[in-house]
């Protein structure tokens, strides 16, 4: 079907008193049964109903109100006919696709085209009910997507492994890509899972020999990108994406044989039709699109979750997801503007990129009735558009600053609980958490441009004193494990500096694995205090392979 079907105004006008009345009857017939118990007749109705709408749905040309309808037809005959027993979340998840088929319609009728993907995730609930197989995303999008052949300049310059080492780093790399997943699939906050996902797919690239697999790896990792920088979001079809990703790792721990298998053809075709719906399209991700010659979808990620916000209500699990994205967006916003101050200067596509960005935010902020953020982030947009192009900023960029530091609380409490009340220690440890992985960031900046020889070897130094800063914060909040690490990785730093001589690539690599593993430690200590123990872990091993 096609990925967006504009539809007869005129033919919808006089039918859209005919599907709410439709819609309606079947609404009020389903909570009769509910109601009533063991009521087949007030069900056998409701499915009458449901059948005349999808006809009218046929009629009228919209494929994602039709497919929508048709799978809560399957569903409620499963339940008729005893094959699915009605118990309180299968009747619950009937519910939900009622209301989300309320919310379409009217969506439909006041944007008037119909967006098939937008009825993925209630069509895949109630296939999941059914135990049917999930309907890819790609699925729903008719038009033709562009074959995947490679991208030459992006193609990892690797190192292959052989033998135990493969199997050996191959393990310890899916390890790394199941501490992100797991915490996705638990609805944790996504931002740093995915980059820990997204290390492990690019380290992948530099371990197997060029070739179909190389170039698969380097398409999780793009895909992996986008979801780390929100051009993608989170829905169940997605985590089983990822969850067949981690399978494709488990290959890897067997050696050499996982190469003679063939690269899946279904699931790289699914992240293609990613990329195509990806908001994020900067840097690698950008180089990587034009060299595939991958172009937009019509409608774009960041569009689909807020309409998506629309169809459900925004209930605490819509409220948690949304402030989530909306997070991603902010930490990149963030990132650009410190990169402004220390220019001294903002130019006019920067002005726009970030202007473009909250705006985004702001509206999506807006359709689930954040308006107080939403607000915040128009005024932060107006600020930016009246920075001027050449003069001194410092002092407006950090007035900026100050105002995001204050949406950013609210949104991340807003992220974990489905609520905006911000606890006053939590918010200071917080803060100083934020400090600490903002910092961590930077380091990892400088470790990416040493290993591209972007940097001399005694930047080395100064990454160094920045750890023995942080390491002096894990006092306040009694991380002696975590301090202990980042003050043995500063002396190993040090030391590196003084043979004016970079390390190998793959201590250098491993360098970066310390400090992803200690990030993804922090940022699960903002939410629990037992954190990730295996994170650090990983961060020890990674630090053992230095000598």
């Amino acid at each position: 079907m096609p990925f967006e079907v504009a539809l007869n105004q005129h033919s919808l006008a006089l039918a859209k008193e005919s599907l709410r009345v439709s819609l309606l009857d079947a609404v009020d017939l389903y909570e009769k049964y509910t109601f009533d118990g063991d009521n087949s007749e007030s069900l056998a109705q409701a499915i009458a109903a449901l059948n005349e709408l999808r006809g009218a749905c046929t009629i009228l040309e919209m494929p994602g109100a039709q497919l929508l309808t048709e799978e809560l037809v399957a569903y409620l005959k499963a339940i008729a006919e005893s094959e699915l027993e009605p118990k309180e979340w299968v009747l619950s998840a009937a519910s939900r696709a009622l209301v989300a088929l309320q919310q379409y319609l009217e969506l439909i009728a006041q944007e008037g085209i119909d967006i098939p993907p937008l009825a993925a995730d209630p069509v895949n609930e109630l296939r999941r009910g059914r135990s049917q197989a999930l309907l890819p995303e790609s699925q729903l999008y008719a038009e033709t997507i562009p074959q995947f052949t490679g991208v030459s300049t992006l193609e990892s310059k690797s190192e292959p492994l052989v033998g135990e080492e493969l199997k050996s780093t191959a393990a310890s790399l899916r390890h790394m890509y199941q501490l992100g997943l797991l915490a996705i699939l638990k609805n944790d906050r996504p931002l740093v899972h995915f980059e820990l996902m997204q290390r492990a797919a690019k380290r992948m690239t530099g371990i197997i020999v060029p070739g179909e697999w190389q170039r698969f790896w380097i398409l999780a990792e793009i895909v992996l990108s986008c979801f780390a920088n929100g051009g993608l979001g989170i829905s169940r079809t997605r985590k089983q994406l990822f969850m067949q990703l981690e399978q494709n790792f488990k290959w890897f721990t067997k050696g050499e044989a996982a190469l003679a298998k063939p690269v899946p053809a279904l699931l790289e075709h699914e992240l293609l039709f990613l990329l195509m719906l990806s908001s994020y399209r900067e840097q690698e991700v950008g180089r990587f699109l034009a060299q595939a010659n991958i172009g937009e979808a019509p409608v774009l990620d960041t569009h689909l979750r807020a309409m998506r916000a629309r169809l459900m209500g925004p209930g605490p699990d819509t409220l948690k997801a949304t402030a989530s994205e909306v997070l991603s967006e902010l930490y990149s916003v963030v990132d650009a503007l410190e990169v402004i101050a220390l220019q001294g200067r903002i130019s006019d596509t920067e002005r726009s990129h970030l202007s473009g960005e909250l705006s985004r935010s702001a509206a999506v902020l807006a359709v689930v009735g954040q308006n107080q953020y939403s607000a915040a982030l128009t005024k932060v947009v107006s600020e930016i558009q009246q920075l001027q192009a050449s003069t001194a900023i410092a002092e407006e960029l950090a007035g900026i600053a100050d105002e995001l530091a204050t949406v950013k609380l609210g949104l991340e409490s807003l992220a974990n609980t489905g609520r905006s009340n911000v606890d006053p220690q939590l918010a200071a440890q917080t803060a100083l958490l934020h400090e600490m992985e903002a910092d961590l960031s930077a380091i990892k900046r400088s470790v990416s441009d040493l290993i591209a020889g972007e940097l001399p070897v005694a930047e080395l130094k100064a990454s160094a004193a920045l750890l023995e800063n942080i390491a002096g914060t894990c006092d306040l909040l009694a991380l002696s494990r975590v301090k202990e690490l980042l003050i043995a990785l500063a002396d190993k730093l040090v030391g590196f500096a003084q043979q004016e001589q970079l390390p190998n690539n793959k201590s250098m690599e491993a360098v970066a694995d310390v400090l992803i593993g200690i990030e993804y430690y922090l940022s699960e200590f903002a939410i629990s205090d037992a954190g990730q123990k295996s994170a650090l872990d990983m961060a020890e091993s990674s630090l053992g392979l230095l000598g």
